[in-house]
């Protein structure tokens, strides 16, 4: 619209022009025609003014259609960027309200994780405070038994010395009454074992050989007579 009124404009003003240098000529002519009559003359450097003119019109015409061709094109330029910038930020502005949308929810589960994450930490240096219990209680009781342990050992040593030692001479006689002591016991029962079965083989046989079984028992009496006095004598 700007582009058409300045045209407008300028036509206007080479009309208005050269309606004055014609109705100029005109008053030329009619002076010159008393003097000098050359119309075709005039005519032509009439036309030649007027091409003149029109081109210096159009020459101002382009420059000024081009300058601002070039302003408007610049503030097409300008105004696309602006438009994308703001387009930009309007995605922008979207996006991150949807995101927005999109965390709130995590922030509540944070929260919860967090409080979780508290709580098993709590329950975790509970657990280890009790085992460090059990722990402690453990190497107390192992130091306990190390303990027993080691007097045990001690305690067998010193009796394993003592058994290695040479017995005494009231010890010597003892030991030798304790061995003594089950073969006395050993010949008591072969005495009466001996006894029974010379009882059954009496009973069996009889009246029969009354002096020989007589005469056997007398001799076995001797006998075990003569048994209790050497086990006696051993023992003294």
């Amino acid at each position: 619209m700007d582009e058409i009124a300045f045209l407008k404009k300028v036509h206007e003003e080479e009309i208005t022009e050269l309606q004055a240098q014609i109705q100029y000529n005109q008053i030329s002519v009619e002076m010159d025609m008393f003097s000098k009559p050359d119309l075709f003359a005039l005519l032509k450097d009439i036309c030649t003014q007027y091409e003149k003119l029109a081109a210096k019109n159009m020459k101002n015409a382009k420059k000024w259609f081009k300058s601002h061709f070039t302003m408007l094109t610049e503030n097409a330029a300008k105004n696309t960027e602006a438009v994308r910038t703001a387009k930009d930020k309007v995605s922008e502005s979207h996006l991150l309200k949807a995101k927005t949308l999109e965390i709130e929810p995590c922030w509540g589960m944070n929260e919860v994780l967090e409080k979780q994450l508290q709580e098993l930490e709590d329950k975790q240096n509970t657990n280890i405070s009790a085992m460090q219990d059990t722990i402690n209680k453990l190497e107390n009781d192992h130091v306990q038994d190390e303990q027993i342990e080691v007097e045990e050992t001690i305690e067998a040593a010193k009796a394993k010395e003592a058994k290695d030692e040479p017995p005494s001479e009231g010890e010597d006689e003892e030991e030798e009454k304790e061995k003594e002591e089950p073969k006395e016991e050993e010949g008591e029962e072969e005495e009466e074992g001996a006894k029974e079965e010379f009882e059954d083989t009496k009973e069996e046989e009889g009246g029969e050989g009354e002096g020989e079984d007589a005469q056997e028992a007398d001799d076995e009496k001797k006998d075990e007579g003569a048994g209790e006095e050497q086990a006696t004598k051993k023992k003294d």
